[in-house]
């Protein structure tokens, strides 16, 4: 976007769309990458559109709060009859890929946590952008990812309970899914 851009209507959690007839979309607040990030899911379709809500092992860890990322997963992951997923940073998720797909959002954010709360224990506290330098070396991500903007999403993670880490799901798709997310091979798409 080259700036400003007018907004043609404010949007609430809970409001619903239509599009057109017979074409509905429902908006939910999924704060967590932004204060304001919304998903939008079609209801009759099966189908959520959740933007930036799921992050992606090996991508720059970018949310605003992760406590906050962690309630909007399990919001997302409690909807009923979602079928389809379309994410801002992962090809679509069809049938069972929808909630293994989620669960490996939390597995990134519990692999996140499980580094910086290491690093804390170890390093004792730090600034911002020192911890988001060592982290960043331990989850395998290049040079590039220390900056403020990854430095004050891995400073979300300081003091949160483990407890909140807990799976969305049990089962098989969440162990896929955790090996996945947790794979030390990931690097960061083009």
């Amino acid at each position: 976007v080259a700036g400003s851009v007018p907004v043609d209507m404010a949007l609430a959690d809970g409001q619903v769309i239509e599009l057109e007839a017979g074409l509905a979309v429902r908006v939910l607040h999924t704060p967590g990458h932004s204060p304001g990030s919304v998903s939008f899911l079609l209801e009759e379709q099966g189908v959520l559109c959740c933007g930036d809500a799921v992050p992606v092992a090996g991508d720059l860890p970018i949310y605003d709060d992760a406590a906050t990322s962690i309630a909007s997963l399990r919001r997302l992951a409690g909807l009923a009859g979602v079928r389809h997923l379309l994410s801002a940073w992962a090809p679509p998720q069809a049938g069972t890929a929808v909630a293994a797909h989620l669960d490996a959002g939390l597995a990134v954010l519990a692999r996140h946590h499980q580094v910086v709360s290491a690093i804390a224990a170890r390093e004792g506290a730090q600034p911002a952008l020192t911890l988001c330098r060592l982290a960043v070396a331990e989850l395998g991500l290049p040079p590039v990812a220390v900056n403020p903007l990854v430095a004050r999403s891995l400073a979300s993670q300081v003091g949160l309970d483990a407890g909140l880490f807990a799976p969305l799901r049990h089962g098989p798709a969440w162990e896929r899914g955790v090996r996945r997310a947790l794979h030390p091979g990931h690097g960061i798409r083009p």
